[in-house]
């Protein structure tokens, strides 16, 4: 299933436009504009989102702590083509999200897209210093040490975990919060019409480290995720991993010289602002439309023709893959990874 070239020029969009020119959604003050799922308070919602990098490697999916809590996950390529994540929470803050690992190019463009305050353990230093200029609040590891702990008998790529349940009682002491609303995202209890059937997802990220599947599940009405073949589990409460939608988020990756660990392993710059194709999944269908991103705001996804896409309330997984990436809906045999 080739991905659909994405237009050249702007989409229409709906009459409700913001100073960006793409649509802002009116909700009630307790809707999460994430999940667009009541909170208790709407208070809740006057923060930051707080944006946190989470390991993937194969030895650290044991010990991922809470990202069935986030509202919207981010996987990405990284160097030597092992993914990660870029976990968000709004409304909804575990005490702990685990394990922490450093910020990448792409990092630098999420963070402003959310007003996120990014959580990360550095970076390279050329990435850090893009970190410091964007309109982020940039809690890196070694600069707010009292927001990290390192948890005993892991590894160097396990051990580093934020504490979110106290980042906005620290984010408003150090004058770093802000009440911003953020635009969200398009929410519907019903699917739209048409779509094809979509019983599994399989996205063909490298079959050594993070070959992925998500498979619809009727009973709950959501997708639960494997990676190379096993469950991919919270370790906080033994849960599958689980998403009410899936996105395929297509853009273009640029090999760059920026150096990122001590084998030489080089960063990928991923254009996320502008203008792509994506692929939606919810409640077992595959919906073709796109992304547009002006770099400020949360992204818009559209049906073609420029209207919303709906999506189901609940959290979301964006999974960010090459242009030129095959996505298979029948058969792992499907999804390939060549140009």
């Amino acid at each position: 299933a080739e991905p659909t070239p994405a237009p050249a020029v702007s989409l229409p969009l709906p009459a409700n436009s913001g100073a960006s020119g793409l649509p802002t959604f009116n909700r009630p003050a307790n809707i999460n504009p994430l999940t667009g799922l009541p909170v208790s308070n709407p208070d809740l919602l006057r923060h930051r989102p707080l944006m946190v990098r989470v390991g993937n490697d194969a030895g650290a999916r044991a010990s991922q702590l809470n990202l069935n809590r986030a509202a919207v996950v981010y996987e990405e390529i990284a160097e030597w083509w092992v993914t990660r994540f870029s976990a968000i929470y709004l409304g909804d803050i575990p005490d702990v999200v685990a394990p922490v690992r450093s910020a990448r190019l792409i990092t630098t463009q999420l963070g402003p897209q959310y007003n996120a305050a990014v959580a990360h353990s550095g970076g390279s230093d050329p990435v850090r210093w893009e970190m410091t200029q964007i309109p982020i609040a940039n809690l890196d590891q070694w600069f707010h040490g009292s927001l990290f702990f390192h948890r005993p008998n892991q590894n160097w790529m396990t051990r580093a975990a934020f504490k979110a349940g106290e980042a906005y009682d620290y984010l408003a002491a150090n004058g770093l919060d802000s009440p911003a609303p953020q635009i969200g995202f398009k929410f519907s209890q019903a699917a739209p019409p048409g779509g094809d059937p979509a019983p599994n997802i399989f996205i063909p990220y490298p079959r050594a480290t993070s070959f992925t599947q998500w498979k619809y599940d009727p009973a709950s009405g959501k997708y639960l995720r494997w990676v190379d073949g096993a469950a991919l589990v919270d370790a906080a409460d033994g849960s599958q991993i689980a998403a009410s939608n899936v996105i395929v988020y297509f853009a273009e990756h640029e090999e760059t010289d920026i150096v990122e660990d001590s084998n030489g392993g080089t960063s990928i710059r991923i254009n996320m602002n502008g203008l792509g194709a994506a692929w939606f999944y919810r409640d077992g269908k595959q919906y073709k439309g796109t992304w547009q991103d002006d770099g400020g705001r949360t992204p818009y996804f559209a049906l073609p023709g420029g209207a919303p896409f709906p999506m189901k309330p609940g959290n979301t997984w964006v999974e960010v893959v090459p242009t030129y990436f095959k996505i298979g809906i029948n058969s792992p045999d499907e999804a390939s990874s060549r140009p």
